[in-house]
């Protein structure tokens, strides 16, 4: 959740804003003016309440997942979600939609986290994608996330993650760093998922640190519960 939340509130300043040429990739403040969080990680707590609730059972966890979206949502109006996701959010309709926005990817950190076989981890995270993500781009958005959390926890080596990626979902996880680099902004789950698990297994340390150190801005996250809206 830690790595999650840093992730969203150093990240979102980039969103809609193609590469920048001559920007080193590696290296630049890890929160910016007047970062914040986003609707990723509000729906990643609206997963971990879902998952606490649903005990392991995938029929309980897609239940619990579109309740507690809307329930977090409606409580951070503002945090920045699609306009499909909000226009179901403030409706008393519990059906699915089809969205294969990257939202599904977003907040399953907590599923990749809970369970100690892949598959319960892909099991869940479908369960997790189909309140609102119920296009098959969607739920492989979700699963694939999941698992490569999985496969590195259970210290699995990047080429491996890869691989299974590659094999289960049909991402093509082969591309260089450079080959992704400047493709724009893309915020479906295929235009996005497989290049964000290539960059997070083909990284690499910057050389020296420009922004607060990791372990000092963890440490405030963990301090610091959502905000009052």
């Amino acid at each position: 959740m830690i790595g999650a939340i840093i992730g969203d509130m150093a990240g979102c300043r980039f969103e809609n804003h193609p590469h920048q040429p001559g920007l080193d990739p590696l290296d630049f403040p890890l929160f910016a003016e007047r970062a914040s969080f986003t609707d990723d990680t509000v729906l990643s707590f609206a997963v971990c309440e879902a998952l606490m609730e649903s005990s392991g059972d995938p029929e309980r966890m897609q239940e619990a997942c579109c309740r507690r979206f809307k329930e977090f949502a409606r409580k951070y109006p503002r945090a920045g979600y699609g306009r499909r996701f909000r226009e179901w959010t403030f409706s008393s309709d519990a059906m699915p939609f089809a969205s294969f926005g990257n939202g599904s990817a977003m907040r399953v950190s907590p599923v990749g986290w809970s369970f100690e076989t892949l598959e319960e981890t892909e099991c869940m995270a479908r369960a997790s994608a189909l309140p609102s993500h119920s296009h098959p781009e969607g739920i492989k958005g979700a699963c694939s996330v999941a698992a490569a959390i999985f496969l590195a926890r259970k210290g699995k080596r990047p080429e491996e993650i890869r691989d299974h990626i590659q094999r289960a979902y049909g991402y093509d996880m082969e591309r260089r760093l450079s080959d992704i680099g400047n493709t724009g902004f893309d915020s479906t789950c295929q235009g996005s998922v497989p290049q964000a698990i290539i960059c997070a297994s083909r990284r690499q340390a910057p050389k020296k640190p420009s922004g607060p150190p990791y372990s000092c801005a963890a440490m405030r996250t963990r301090r610091a519960p959502l905000p009052d809206p």
